[in-house]
Parts: structure tokens; sequence; C-alpha cells
């Protein structure tokens, strides 16, 4: 995903060498700036409810391929998002299908959601 420079630069989270702090600092640097050339700076923050539980799989694999992501990834991401295993209450359920969602805790997602 880096070397084809799809993401904005503006995008921090969950890439290669770029922390939450960049964002802060870019933040800071950008109101600091602007009262020192007295302009008005605006910020909104977002917190969406139910975001990873609502992902669609079949939007995200659609959008790999416009994109040209590798096969093997786009079948990595397949199967992390069809081919789950569930934990229930000390056990493990049998494999199943899901069409929306991202695994629980998974990180692997975000950057496609962008």
């Amino acid at each position: 995903m880096e070397s084809q420079a799809i993401l904005p630069q503006e995008q921090m989270g969950f890439r290669l060498n770029r922390l939450c702090t960049n964002s802060l600092v870019t933040l800071t640097n950008n109101i600091q700036t602007s009262f020192l050339v007295n302009e008005i700076v605006a910020a909104a923050f977002l917190d969406i409810t139910g975001a990873f539980d609502n992902v669609l799989s079949e939007a995200v694999l659609s959008e790999t391929q416009k994109i040209r992501v590798s096969a093997r990834l786009r079948k990595f991401i397949e199967n992390i998002t069809h081919r789950r295993i569930h934990f229930e209450e000390d056990y493990l359920s049998e494999a199943y299908s899901v069409h929306k969602g991202t695994p629980q805790g998974s990180t692997q997602l975000v950057i496609f959601q962008h």
C-alpha cells in the first residue's frame, strides 16, 4: 500500500513509522501557525459507533480490486473476513462465514476503510 501511494499523507493510524502522536504534533503546529498569522483553525473529531462491526467485507474486497491490490493480499483479506473461528464461553465454535465486520481486535482492515 505504501509503495503505491494509495493512502493520503495525512493518515497516520496503522501505518509504519506513523503514530497518533504525529497527528497531534501536526495539529498543534497548524494551530500555532494559524494563531501567528491570525487565521482560523477548525477541527472535527469523529468516533463512529459500530464502524468496525459493520464493515462490508464484499465492499472492501471490491475496493481493493479497483486499486489493484495483489490477489494474494485480497485472498488474505477474504480469509480473515469470511472464514473466522468464534470463541464462546471458553470453547471454539465451528468456522462460519460472516458478511460484515472485522475480526475482534483486528487492525488489518483499518487502512482499507479510510
